[in-house]
């Protein structure tokens, strides 16, 4: 998922708001002790938009694992 905009978006939104990767999984409501977080973070990496232009990006990763 996006956690920043992208200079080339149509959406410049200054206001627009993303949600975190606790935010994500509180959303999902999963039951505790059956759900494990593997990983949440907000990883920034280079991104190239369409026009060839680049900028540093923000993505929200959550990747969670059942164990029962």
């Amino acid at each position: 998922m996006h956690g920043s905009i992208q200079p080339w978006s149509w959406n410049q939104d200054p206001e627009t708001r993303f949600p975190t990767p606790q935010e994500q999984q509180n959303e999902l409501q999963l039951e505790a002790g059956v759900w494990v977080s593997e990983i949440a973070g907000t990883p920034r990496r280079e991104a190239t938009g369409p026009d060839g232009q680049t900028a540093t990006v923000t993505d929200v990763v959550t990747l969670v694992r059942r164990v029962v």
